[in-house]
């Protein structure tokens, strides 16, 4: 199922107040301001704050393959414990339905935002859906189908246009969506599991998508500094060796283009931050 349609369930799910009530099918992402980020290949820092995702985004050509950590919004005062009767009918629904509506469900929950994130797990004989909210599981859906369970697997590639073959490196997708009129960021992770492939899907909104991406600018923005530290060094290893050894250096005019357009992005970047 594509993000943008419309999932629909017909099946009756328990409510939060353990009536049952008809699915609704309110699924649709809008692809207006869609955002997608191609970042090159780099080591996660050692030290990562709990709430730090290490920003690993692709294109829609090719994932990246870096370590991510899961996002989850700084927790509340109190955080709800689960419902364990109502976990208890929630599961029952869960294993009644197909492989389509149990993706419809699962999808629909993300974006109500009645769960931040699904973890699909393998064991060697079994494969369960983990659901967890501002951290904290959930719910826990075990015994799941074979089939289904490599049903949603292949869903979460498709949404982060990865080959249906299976994959060999821990692979990595971020999409920016807008929902109900509400900007979201989708977080993809497949990975290659002991027993069968393993996936996450997350969902950012509100104060948890403006914590995540402040930090990821300012990764970023450290980033950019050490490189032009760098750049540095090295001009000044070259301004050294022409004092002994004045020799014309090739690549000076590509030095110089670098050198302008480094100037023009950093003009761009303080006009968008005044604006």
């Amino acid at each position: 199922m594509d993000a943008s349609q419309k999932p629909t369930a017909s099946s009756e799910v328990p409510s939060e107040s353990g009536q049952s009530k008809q699915q609704q099918s309110s699924n649709n992402i809008s692809d207006r301001s869609t955002l997608i980020i191609n970042n090159p290949e780099r080591e996660p820092q050692k030290k990562v704050d709990r709430y730090c995702l290490d920003p690993t985004i692709t294109s829609k050509q090719q994932a990246g393959e870096r370590s991510t950590l899961i996002v989850e919004p700084p927790p509340p005062k109190s955080k709800r414990k689960p419902d364990l009767s109502l976990n208890n009918r929630l599961v029952e629904y869960f294993h009644s339905l197909n492989k389509e509506k149990l993706w419809d469900e699962l999808l629909n929950r993300l974006l109500k935002g009645k769960i931040g994130r699904i973890y699909l797990k393998s064991g060697r004989d079994s494969r369960s859906i983990l659901c967890f909210e501002n951290g904290v599981k959930q719910l826990s859906i075990d015994n799941v189908d074979r089939e289904a369970y490599q049903y949603l697997i292949q869903k979460l590639k498709s949404l982060s246009n990865l080959p249906a073959n299976p994959v060999e490196k821990v692979k990595k997708f971020e999409m920016q969506r807008w929902y109900k009129q509400e900007r979201i960021l989708l977080c993809f992770q497949l990975r290659p599991g002991q027993f069968a492939e393993e996936g996450t899907l997350q969902i950012l909104r509100g104060q948890a998508l403006t914590f995540y991406q402040q930090q990821q600018m300012d990764e970023l923005g450290r980033e950019a500094l050490k490189l032009s530290q760098q750049l540095e060094r090295k001009l000044k290893q070259i301004q050294l060796r022409s004092r002994i050894n004045p020799q014309p250096i090739d690549c000076l005019a590509e030095l110089r283009q670098t050198q302008q357009k480094i100037v023009r992005s950093l003009q761009a970047i303080e006009q968008t931050m005044n604006s």
